[in-house]
């Protein structure tokens, strides 16, 4: 998995610099157009976690609700 994560990361940087370098457009707005789509995956990122974060806890307090429902019966 390490080789794995190591050549995916090479992968990618790779295509970005030549991204760059084929770029249709001037630095400066390559660099605008990077820091937004940038600005963009980190917002989904916080979003996803988020969302996943309210599914554990609910299913944390689903499980909690069930387990004190068997135990409270004799």
């Amino acid at each position: 998995m390490h080789s794995f994560l190591k050549g995916l990361l090479v992968g990618a940087a790779v295509g970005a610099a030549v991204g760059l370098l084929l770029a249709p457009h001037k630095g400066a707005e390559n660099r605008q157009l990077a820091r937004r789509r940038f600005e963009q995956a980190v917002a989904a990122g916080r979003q996803a976690a988020q969302d996943q974060d309210d599914r554990l806890r609910a299913r944390f307090h689903q499980q909690i609700g069930r387990l004190e429902k068997e135990t409270a019966q004799p």
